[in-house]
This record gives C-alpha cells, structure tokens and sequence, in this order.
C-alpha cells in the first residue's frame, strides 16, 4: 500500500491518536505485545474506530436536552412531593 492508498493520514493530528500511539508503544517496550503491522495502520485503526463511533454533537444535544427535561421534571416532582408532604403534616 503506497502512502496514497494509507487511510489513516487525517486521524494522525488528533489527540486520540497521540494517546493510542504512546500506549501502544508504551506496550510493545514492556514486552506486553508484539507488532506484527507499521503501527500507523494499527494506531489508525484504533483510532478511526472510536472517533466513528463517538457520537456527534447533534446527538450531544438530544441528550443533553433529554437530561435537562429530566432534571426539570425530577425538580417540579420534588416540589409537588414536598408541597405535599407539608399539606399532609398541616393540622386541620
């Protein structure tokens, strides 16, 4: 494969790719695996396999606003729970 074929290039700029390449590295020095493959396929690899699978900022905000709602209604049951529990404690 010629570097034109390499399908890695563009992950190489990336943090997940300096980390993954350190550990990886930091393995094959310790006697903990052995390469058989140019790291740069196996570290790019790694690396396109979780930034595909990390989710997308679109999806970020559903679940943020998922979890905003649920903080939201979580809060207002708390407070009708509570004005509850103090009509219940109210003497009539």
């Amino acid at each position: 494969m010629t570097d034109q074929d390499y399908p890695y290039k563009r992950y190489e700029k990336s943090g997940i790719w300096k980390t993954l390449d350190k550990g990886i590295a930091d393995l094959v020095n310790n006697g903990d695996v052995a390469e058989q493959t140019d790291r740069r396929y196996i570290v790019g690899y790694l690396t396109k396999l979780l930034l595909d699978r990390r989710p997308s900022s679109s999806q970020w905000r559903r679940v943020q606003n998922k979890l905003r709602k649920t903080r939201d209604a979580s809060s207002e049951l708390e407070h009708a729970l509570l004005e509850l529990d103090a009509t219940n404690r109210t003497p009539r």
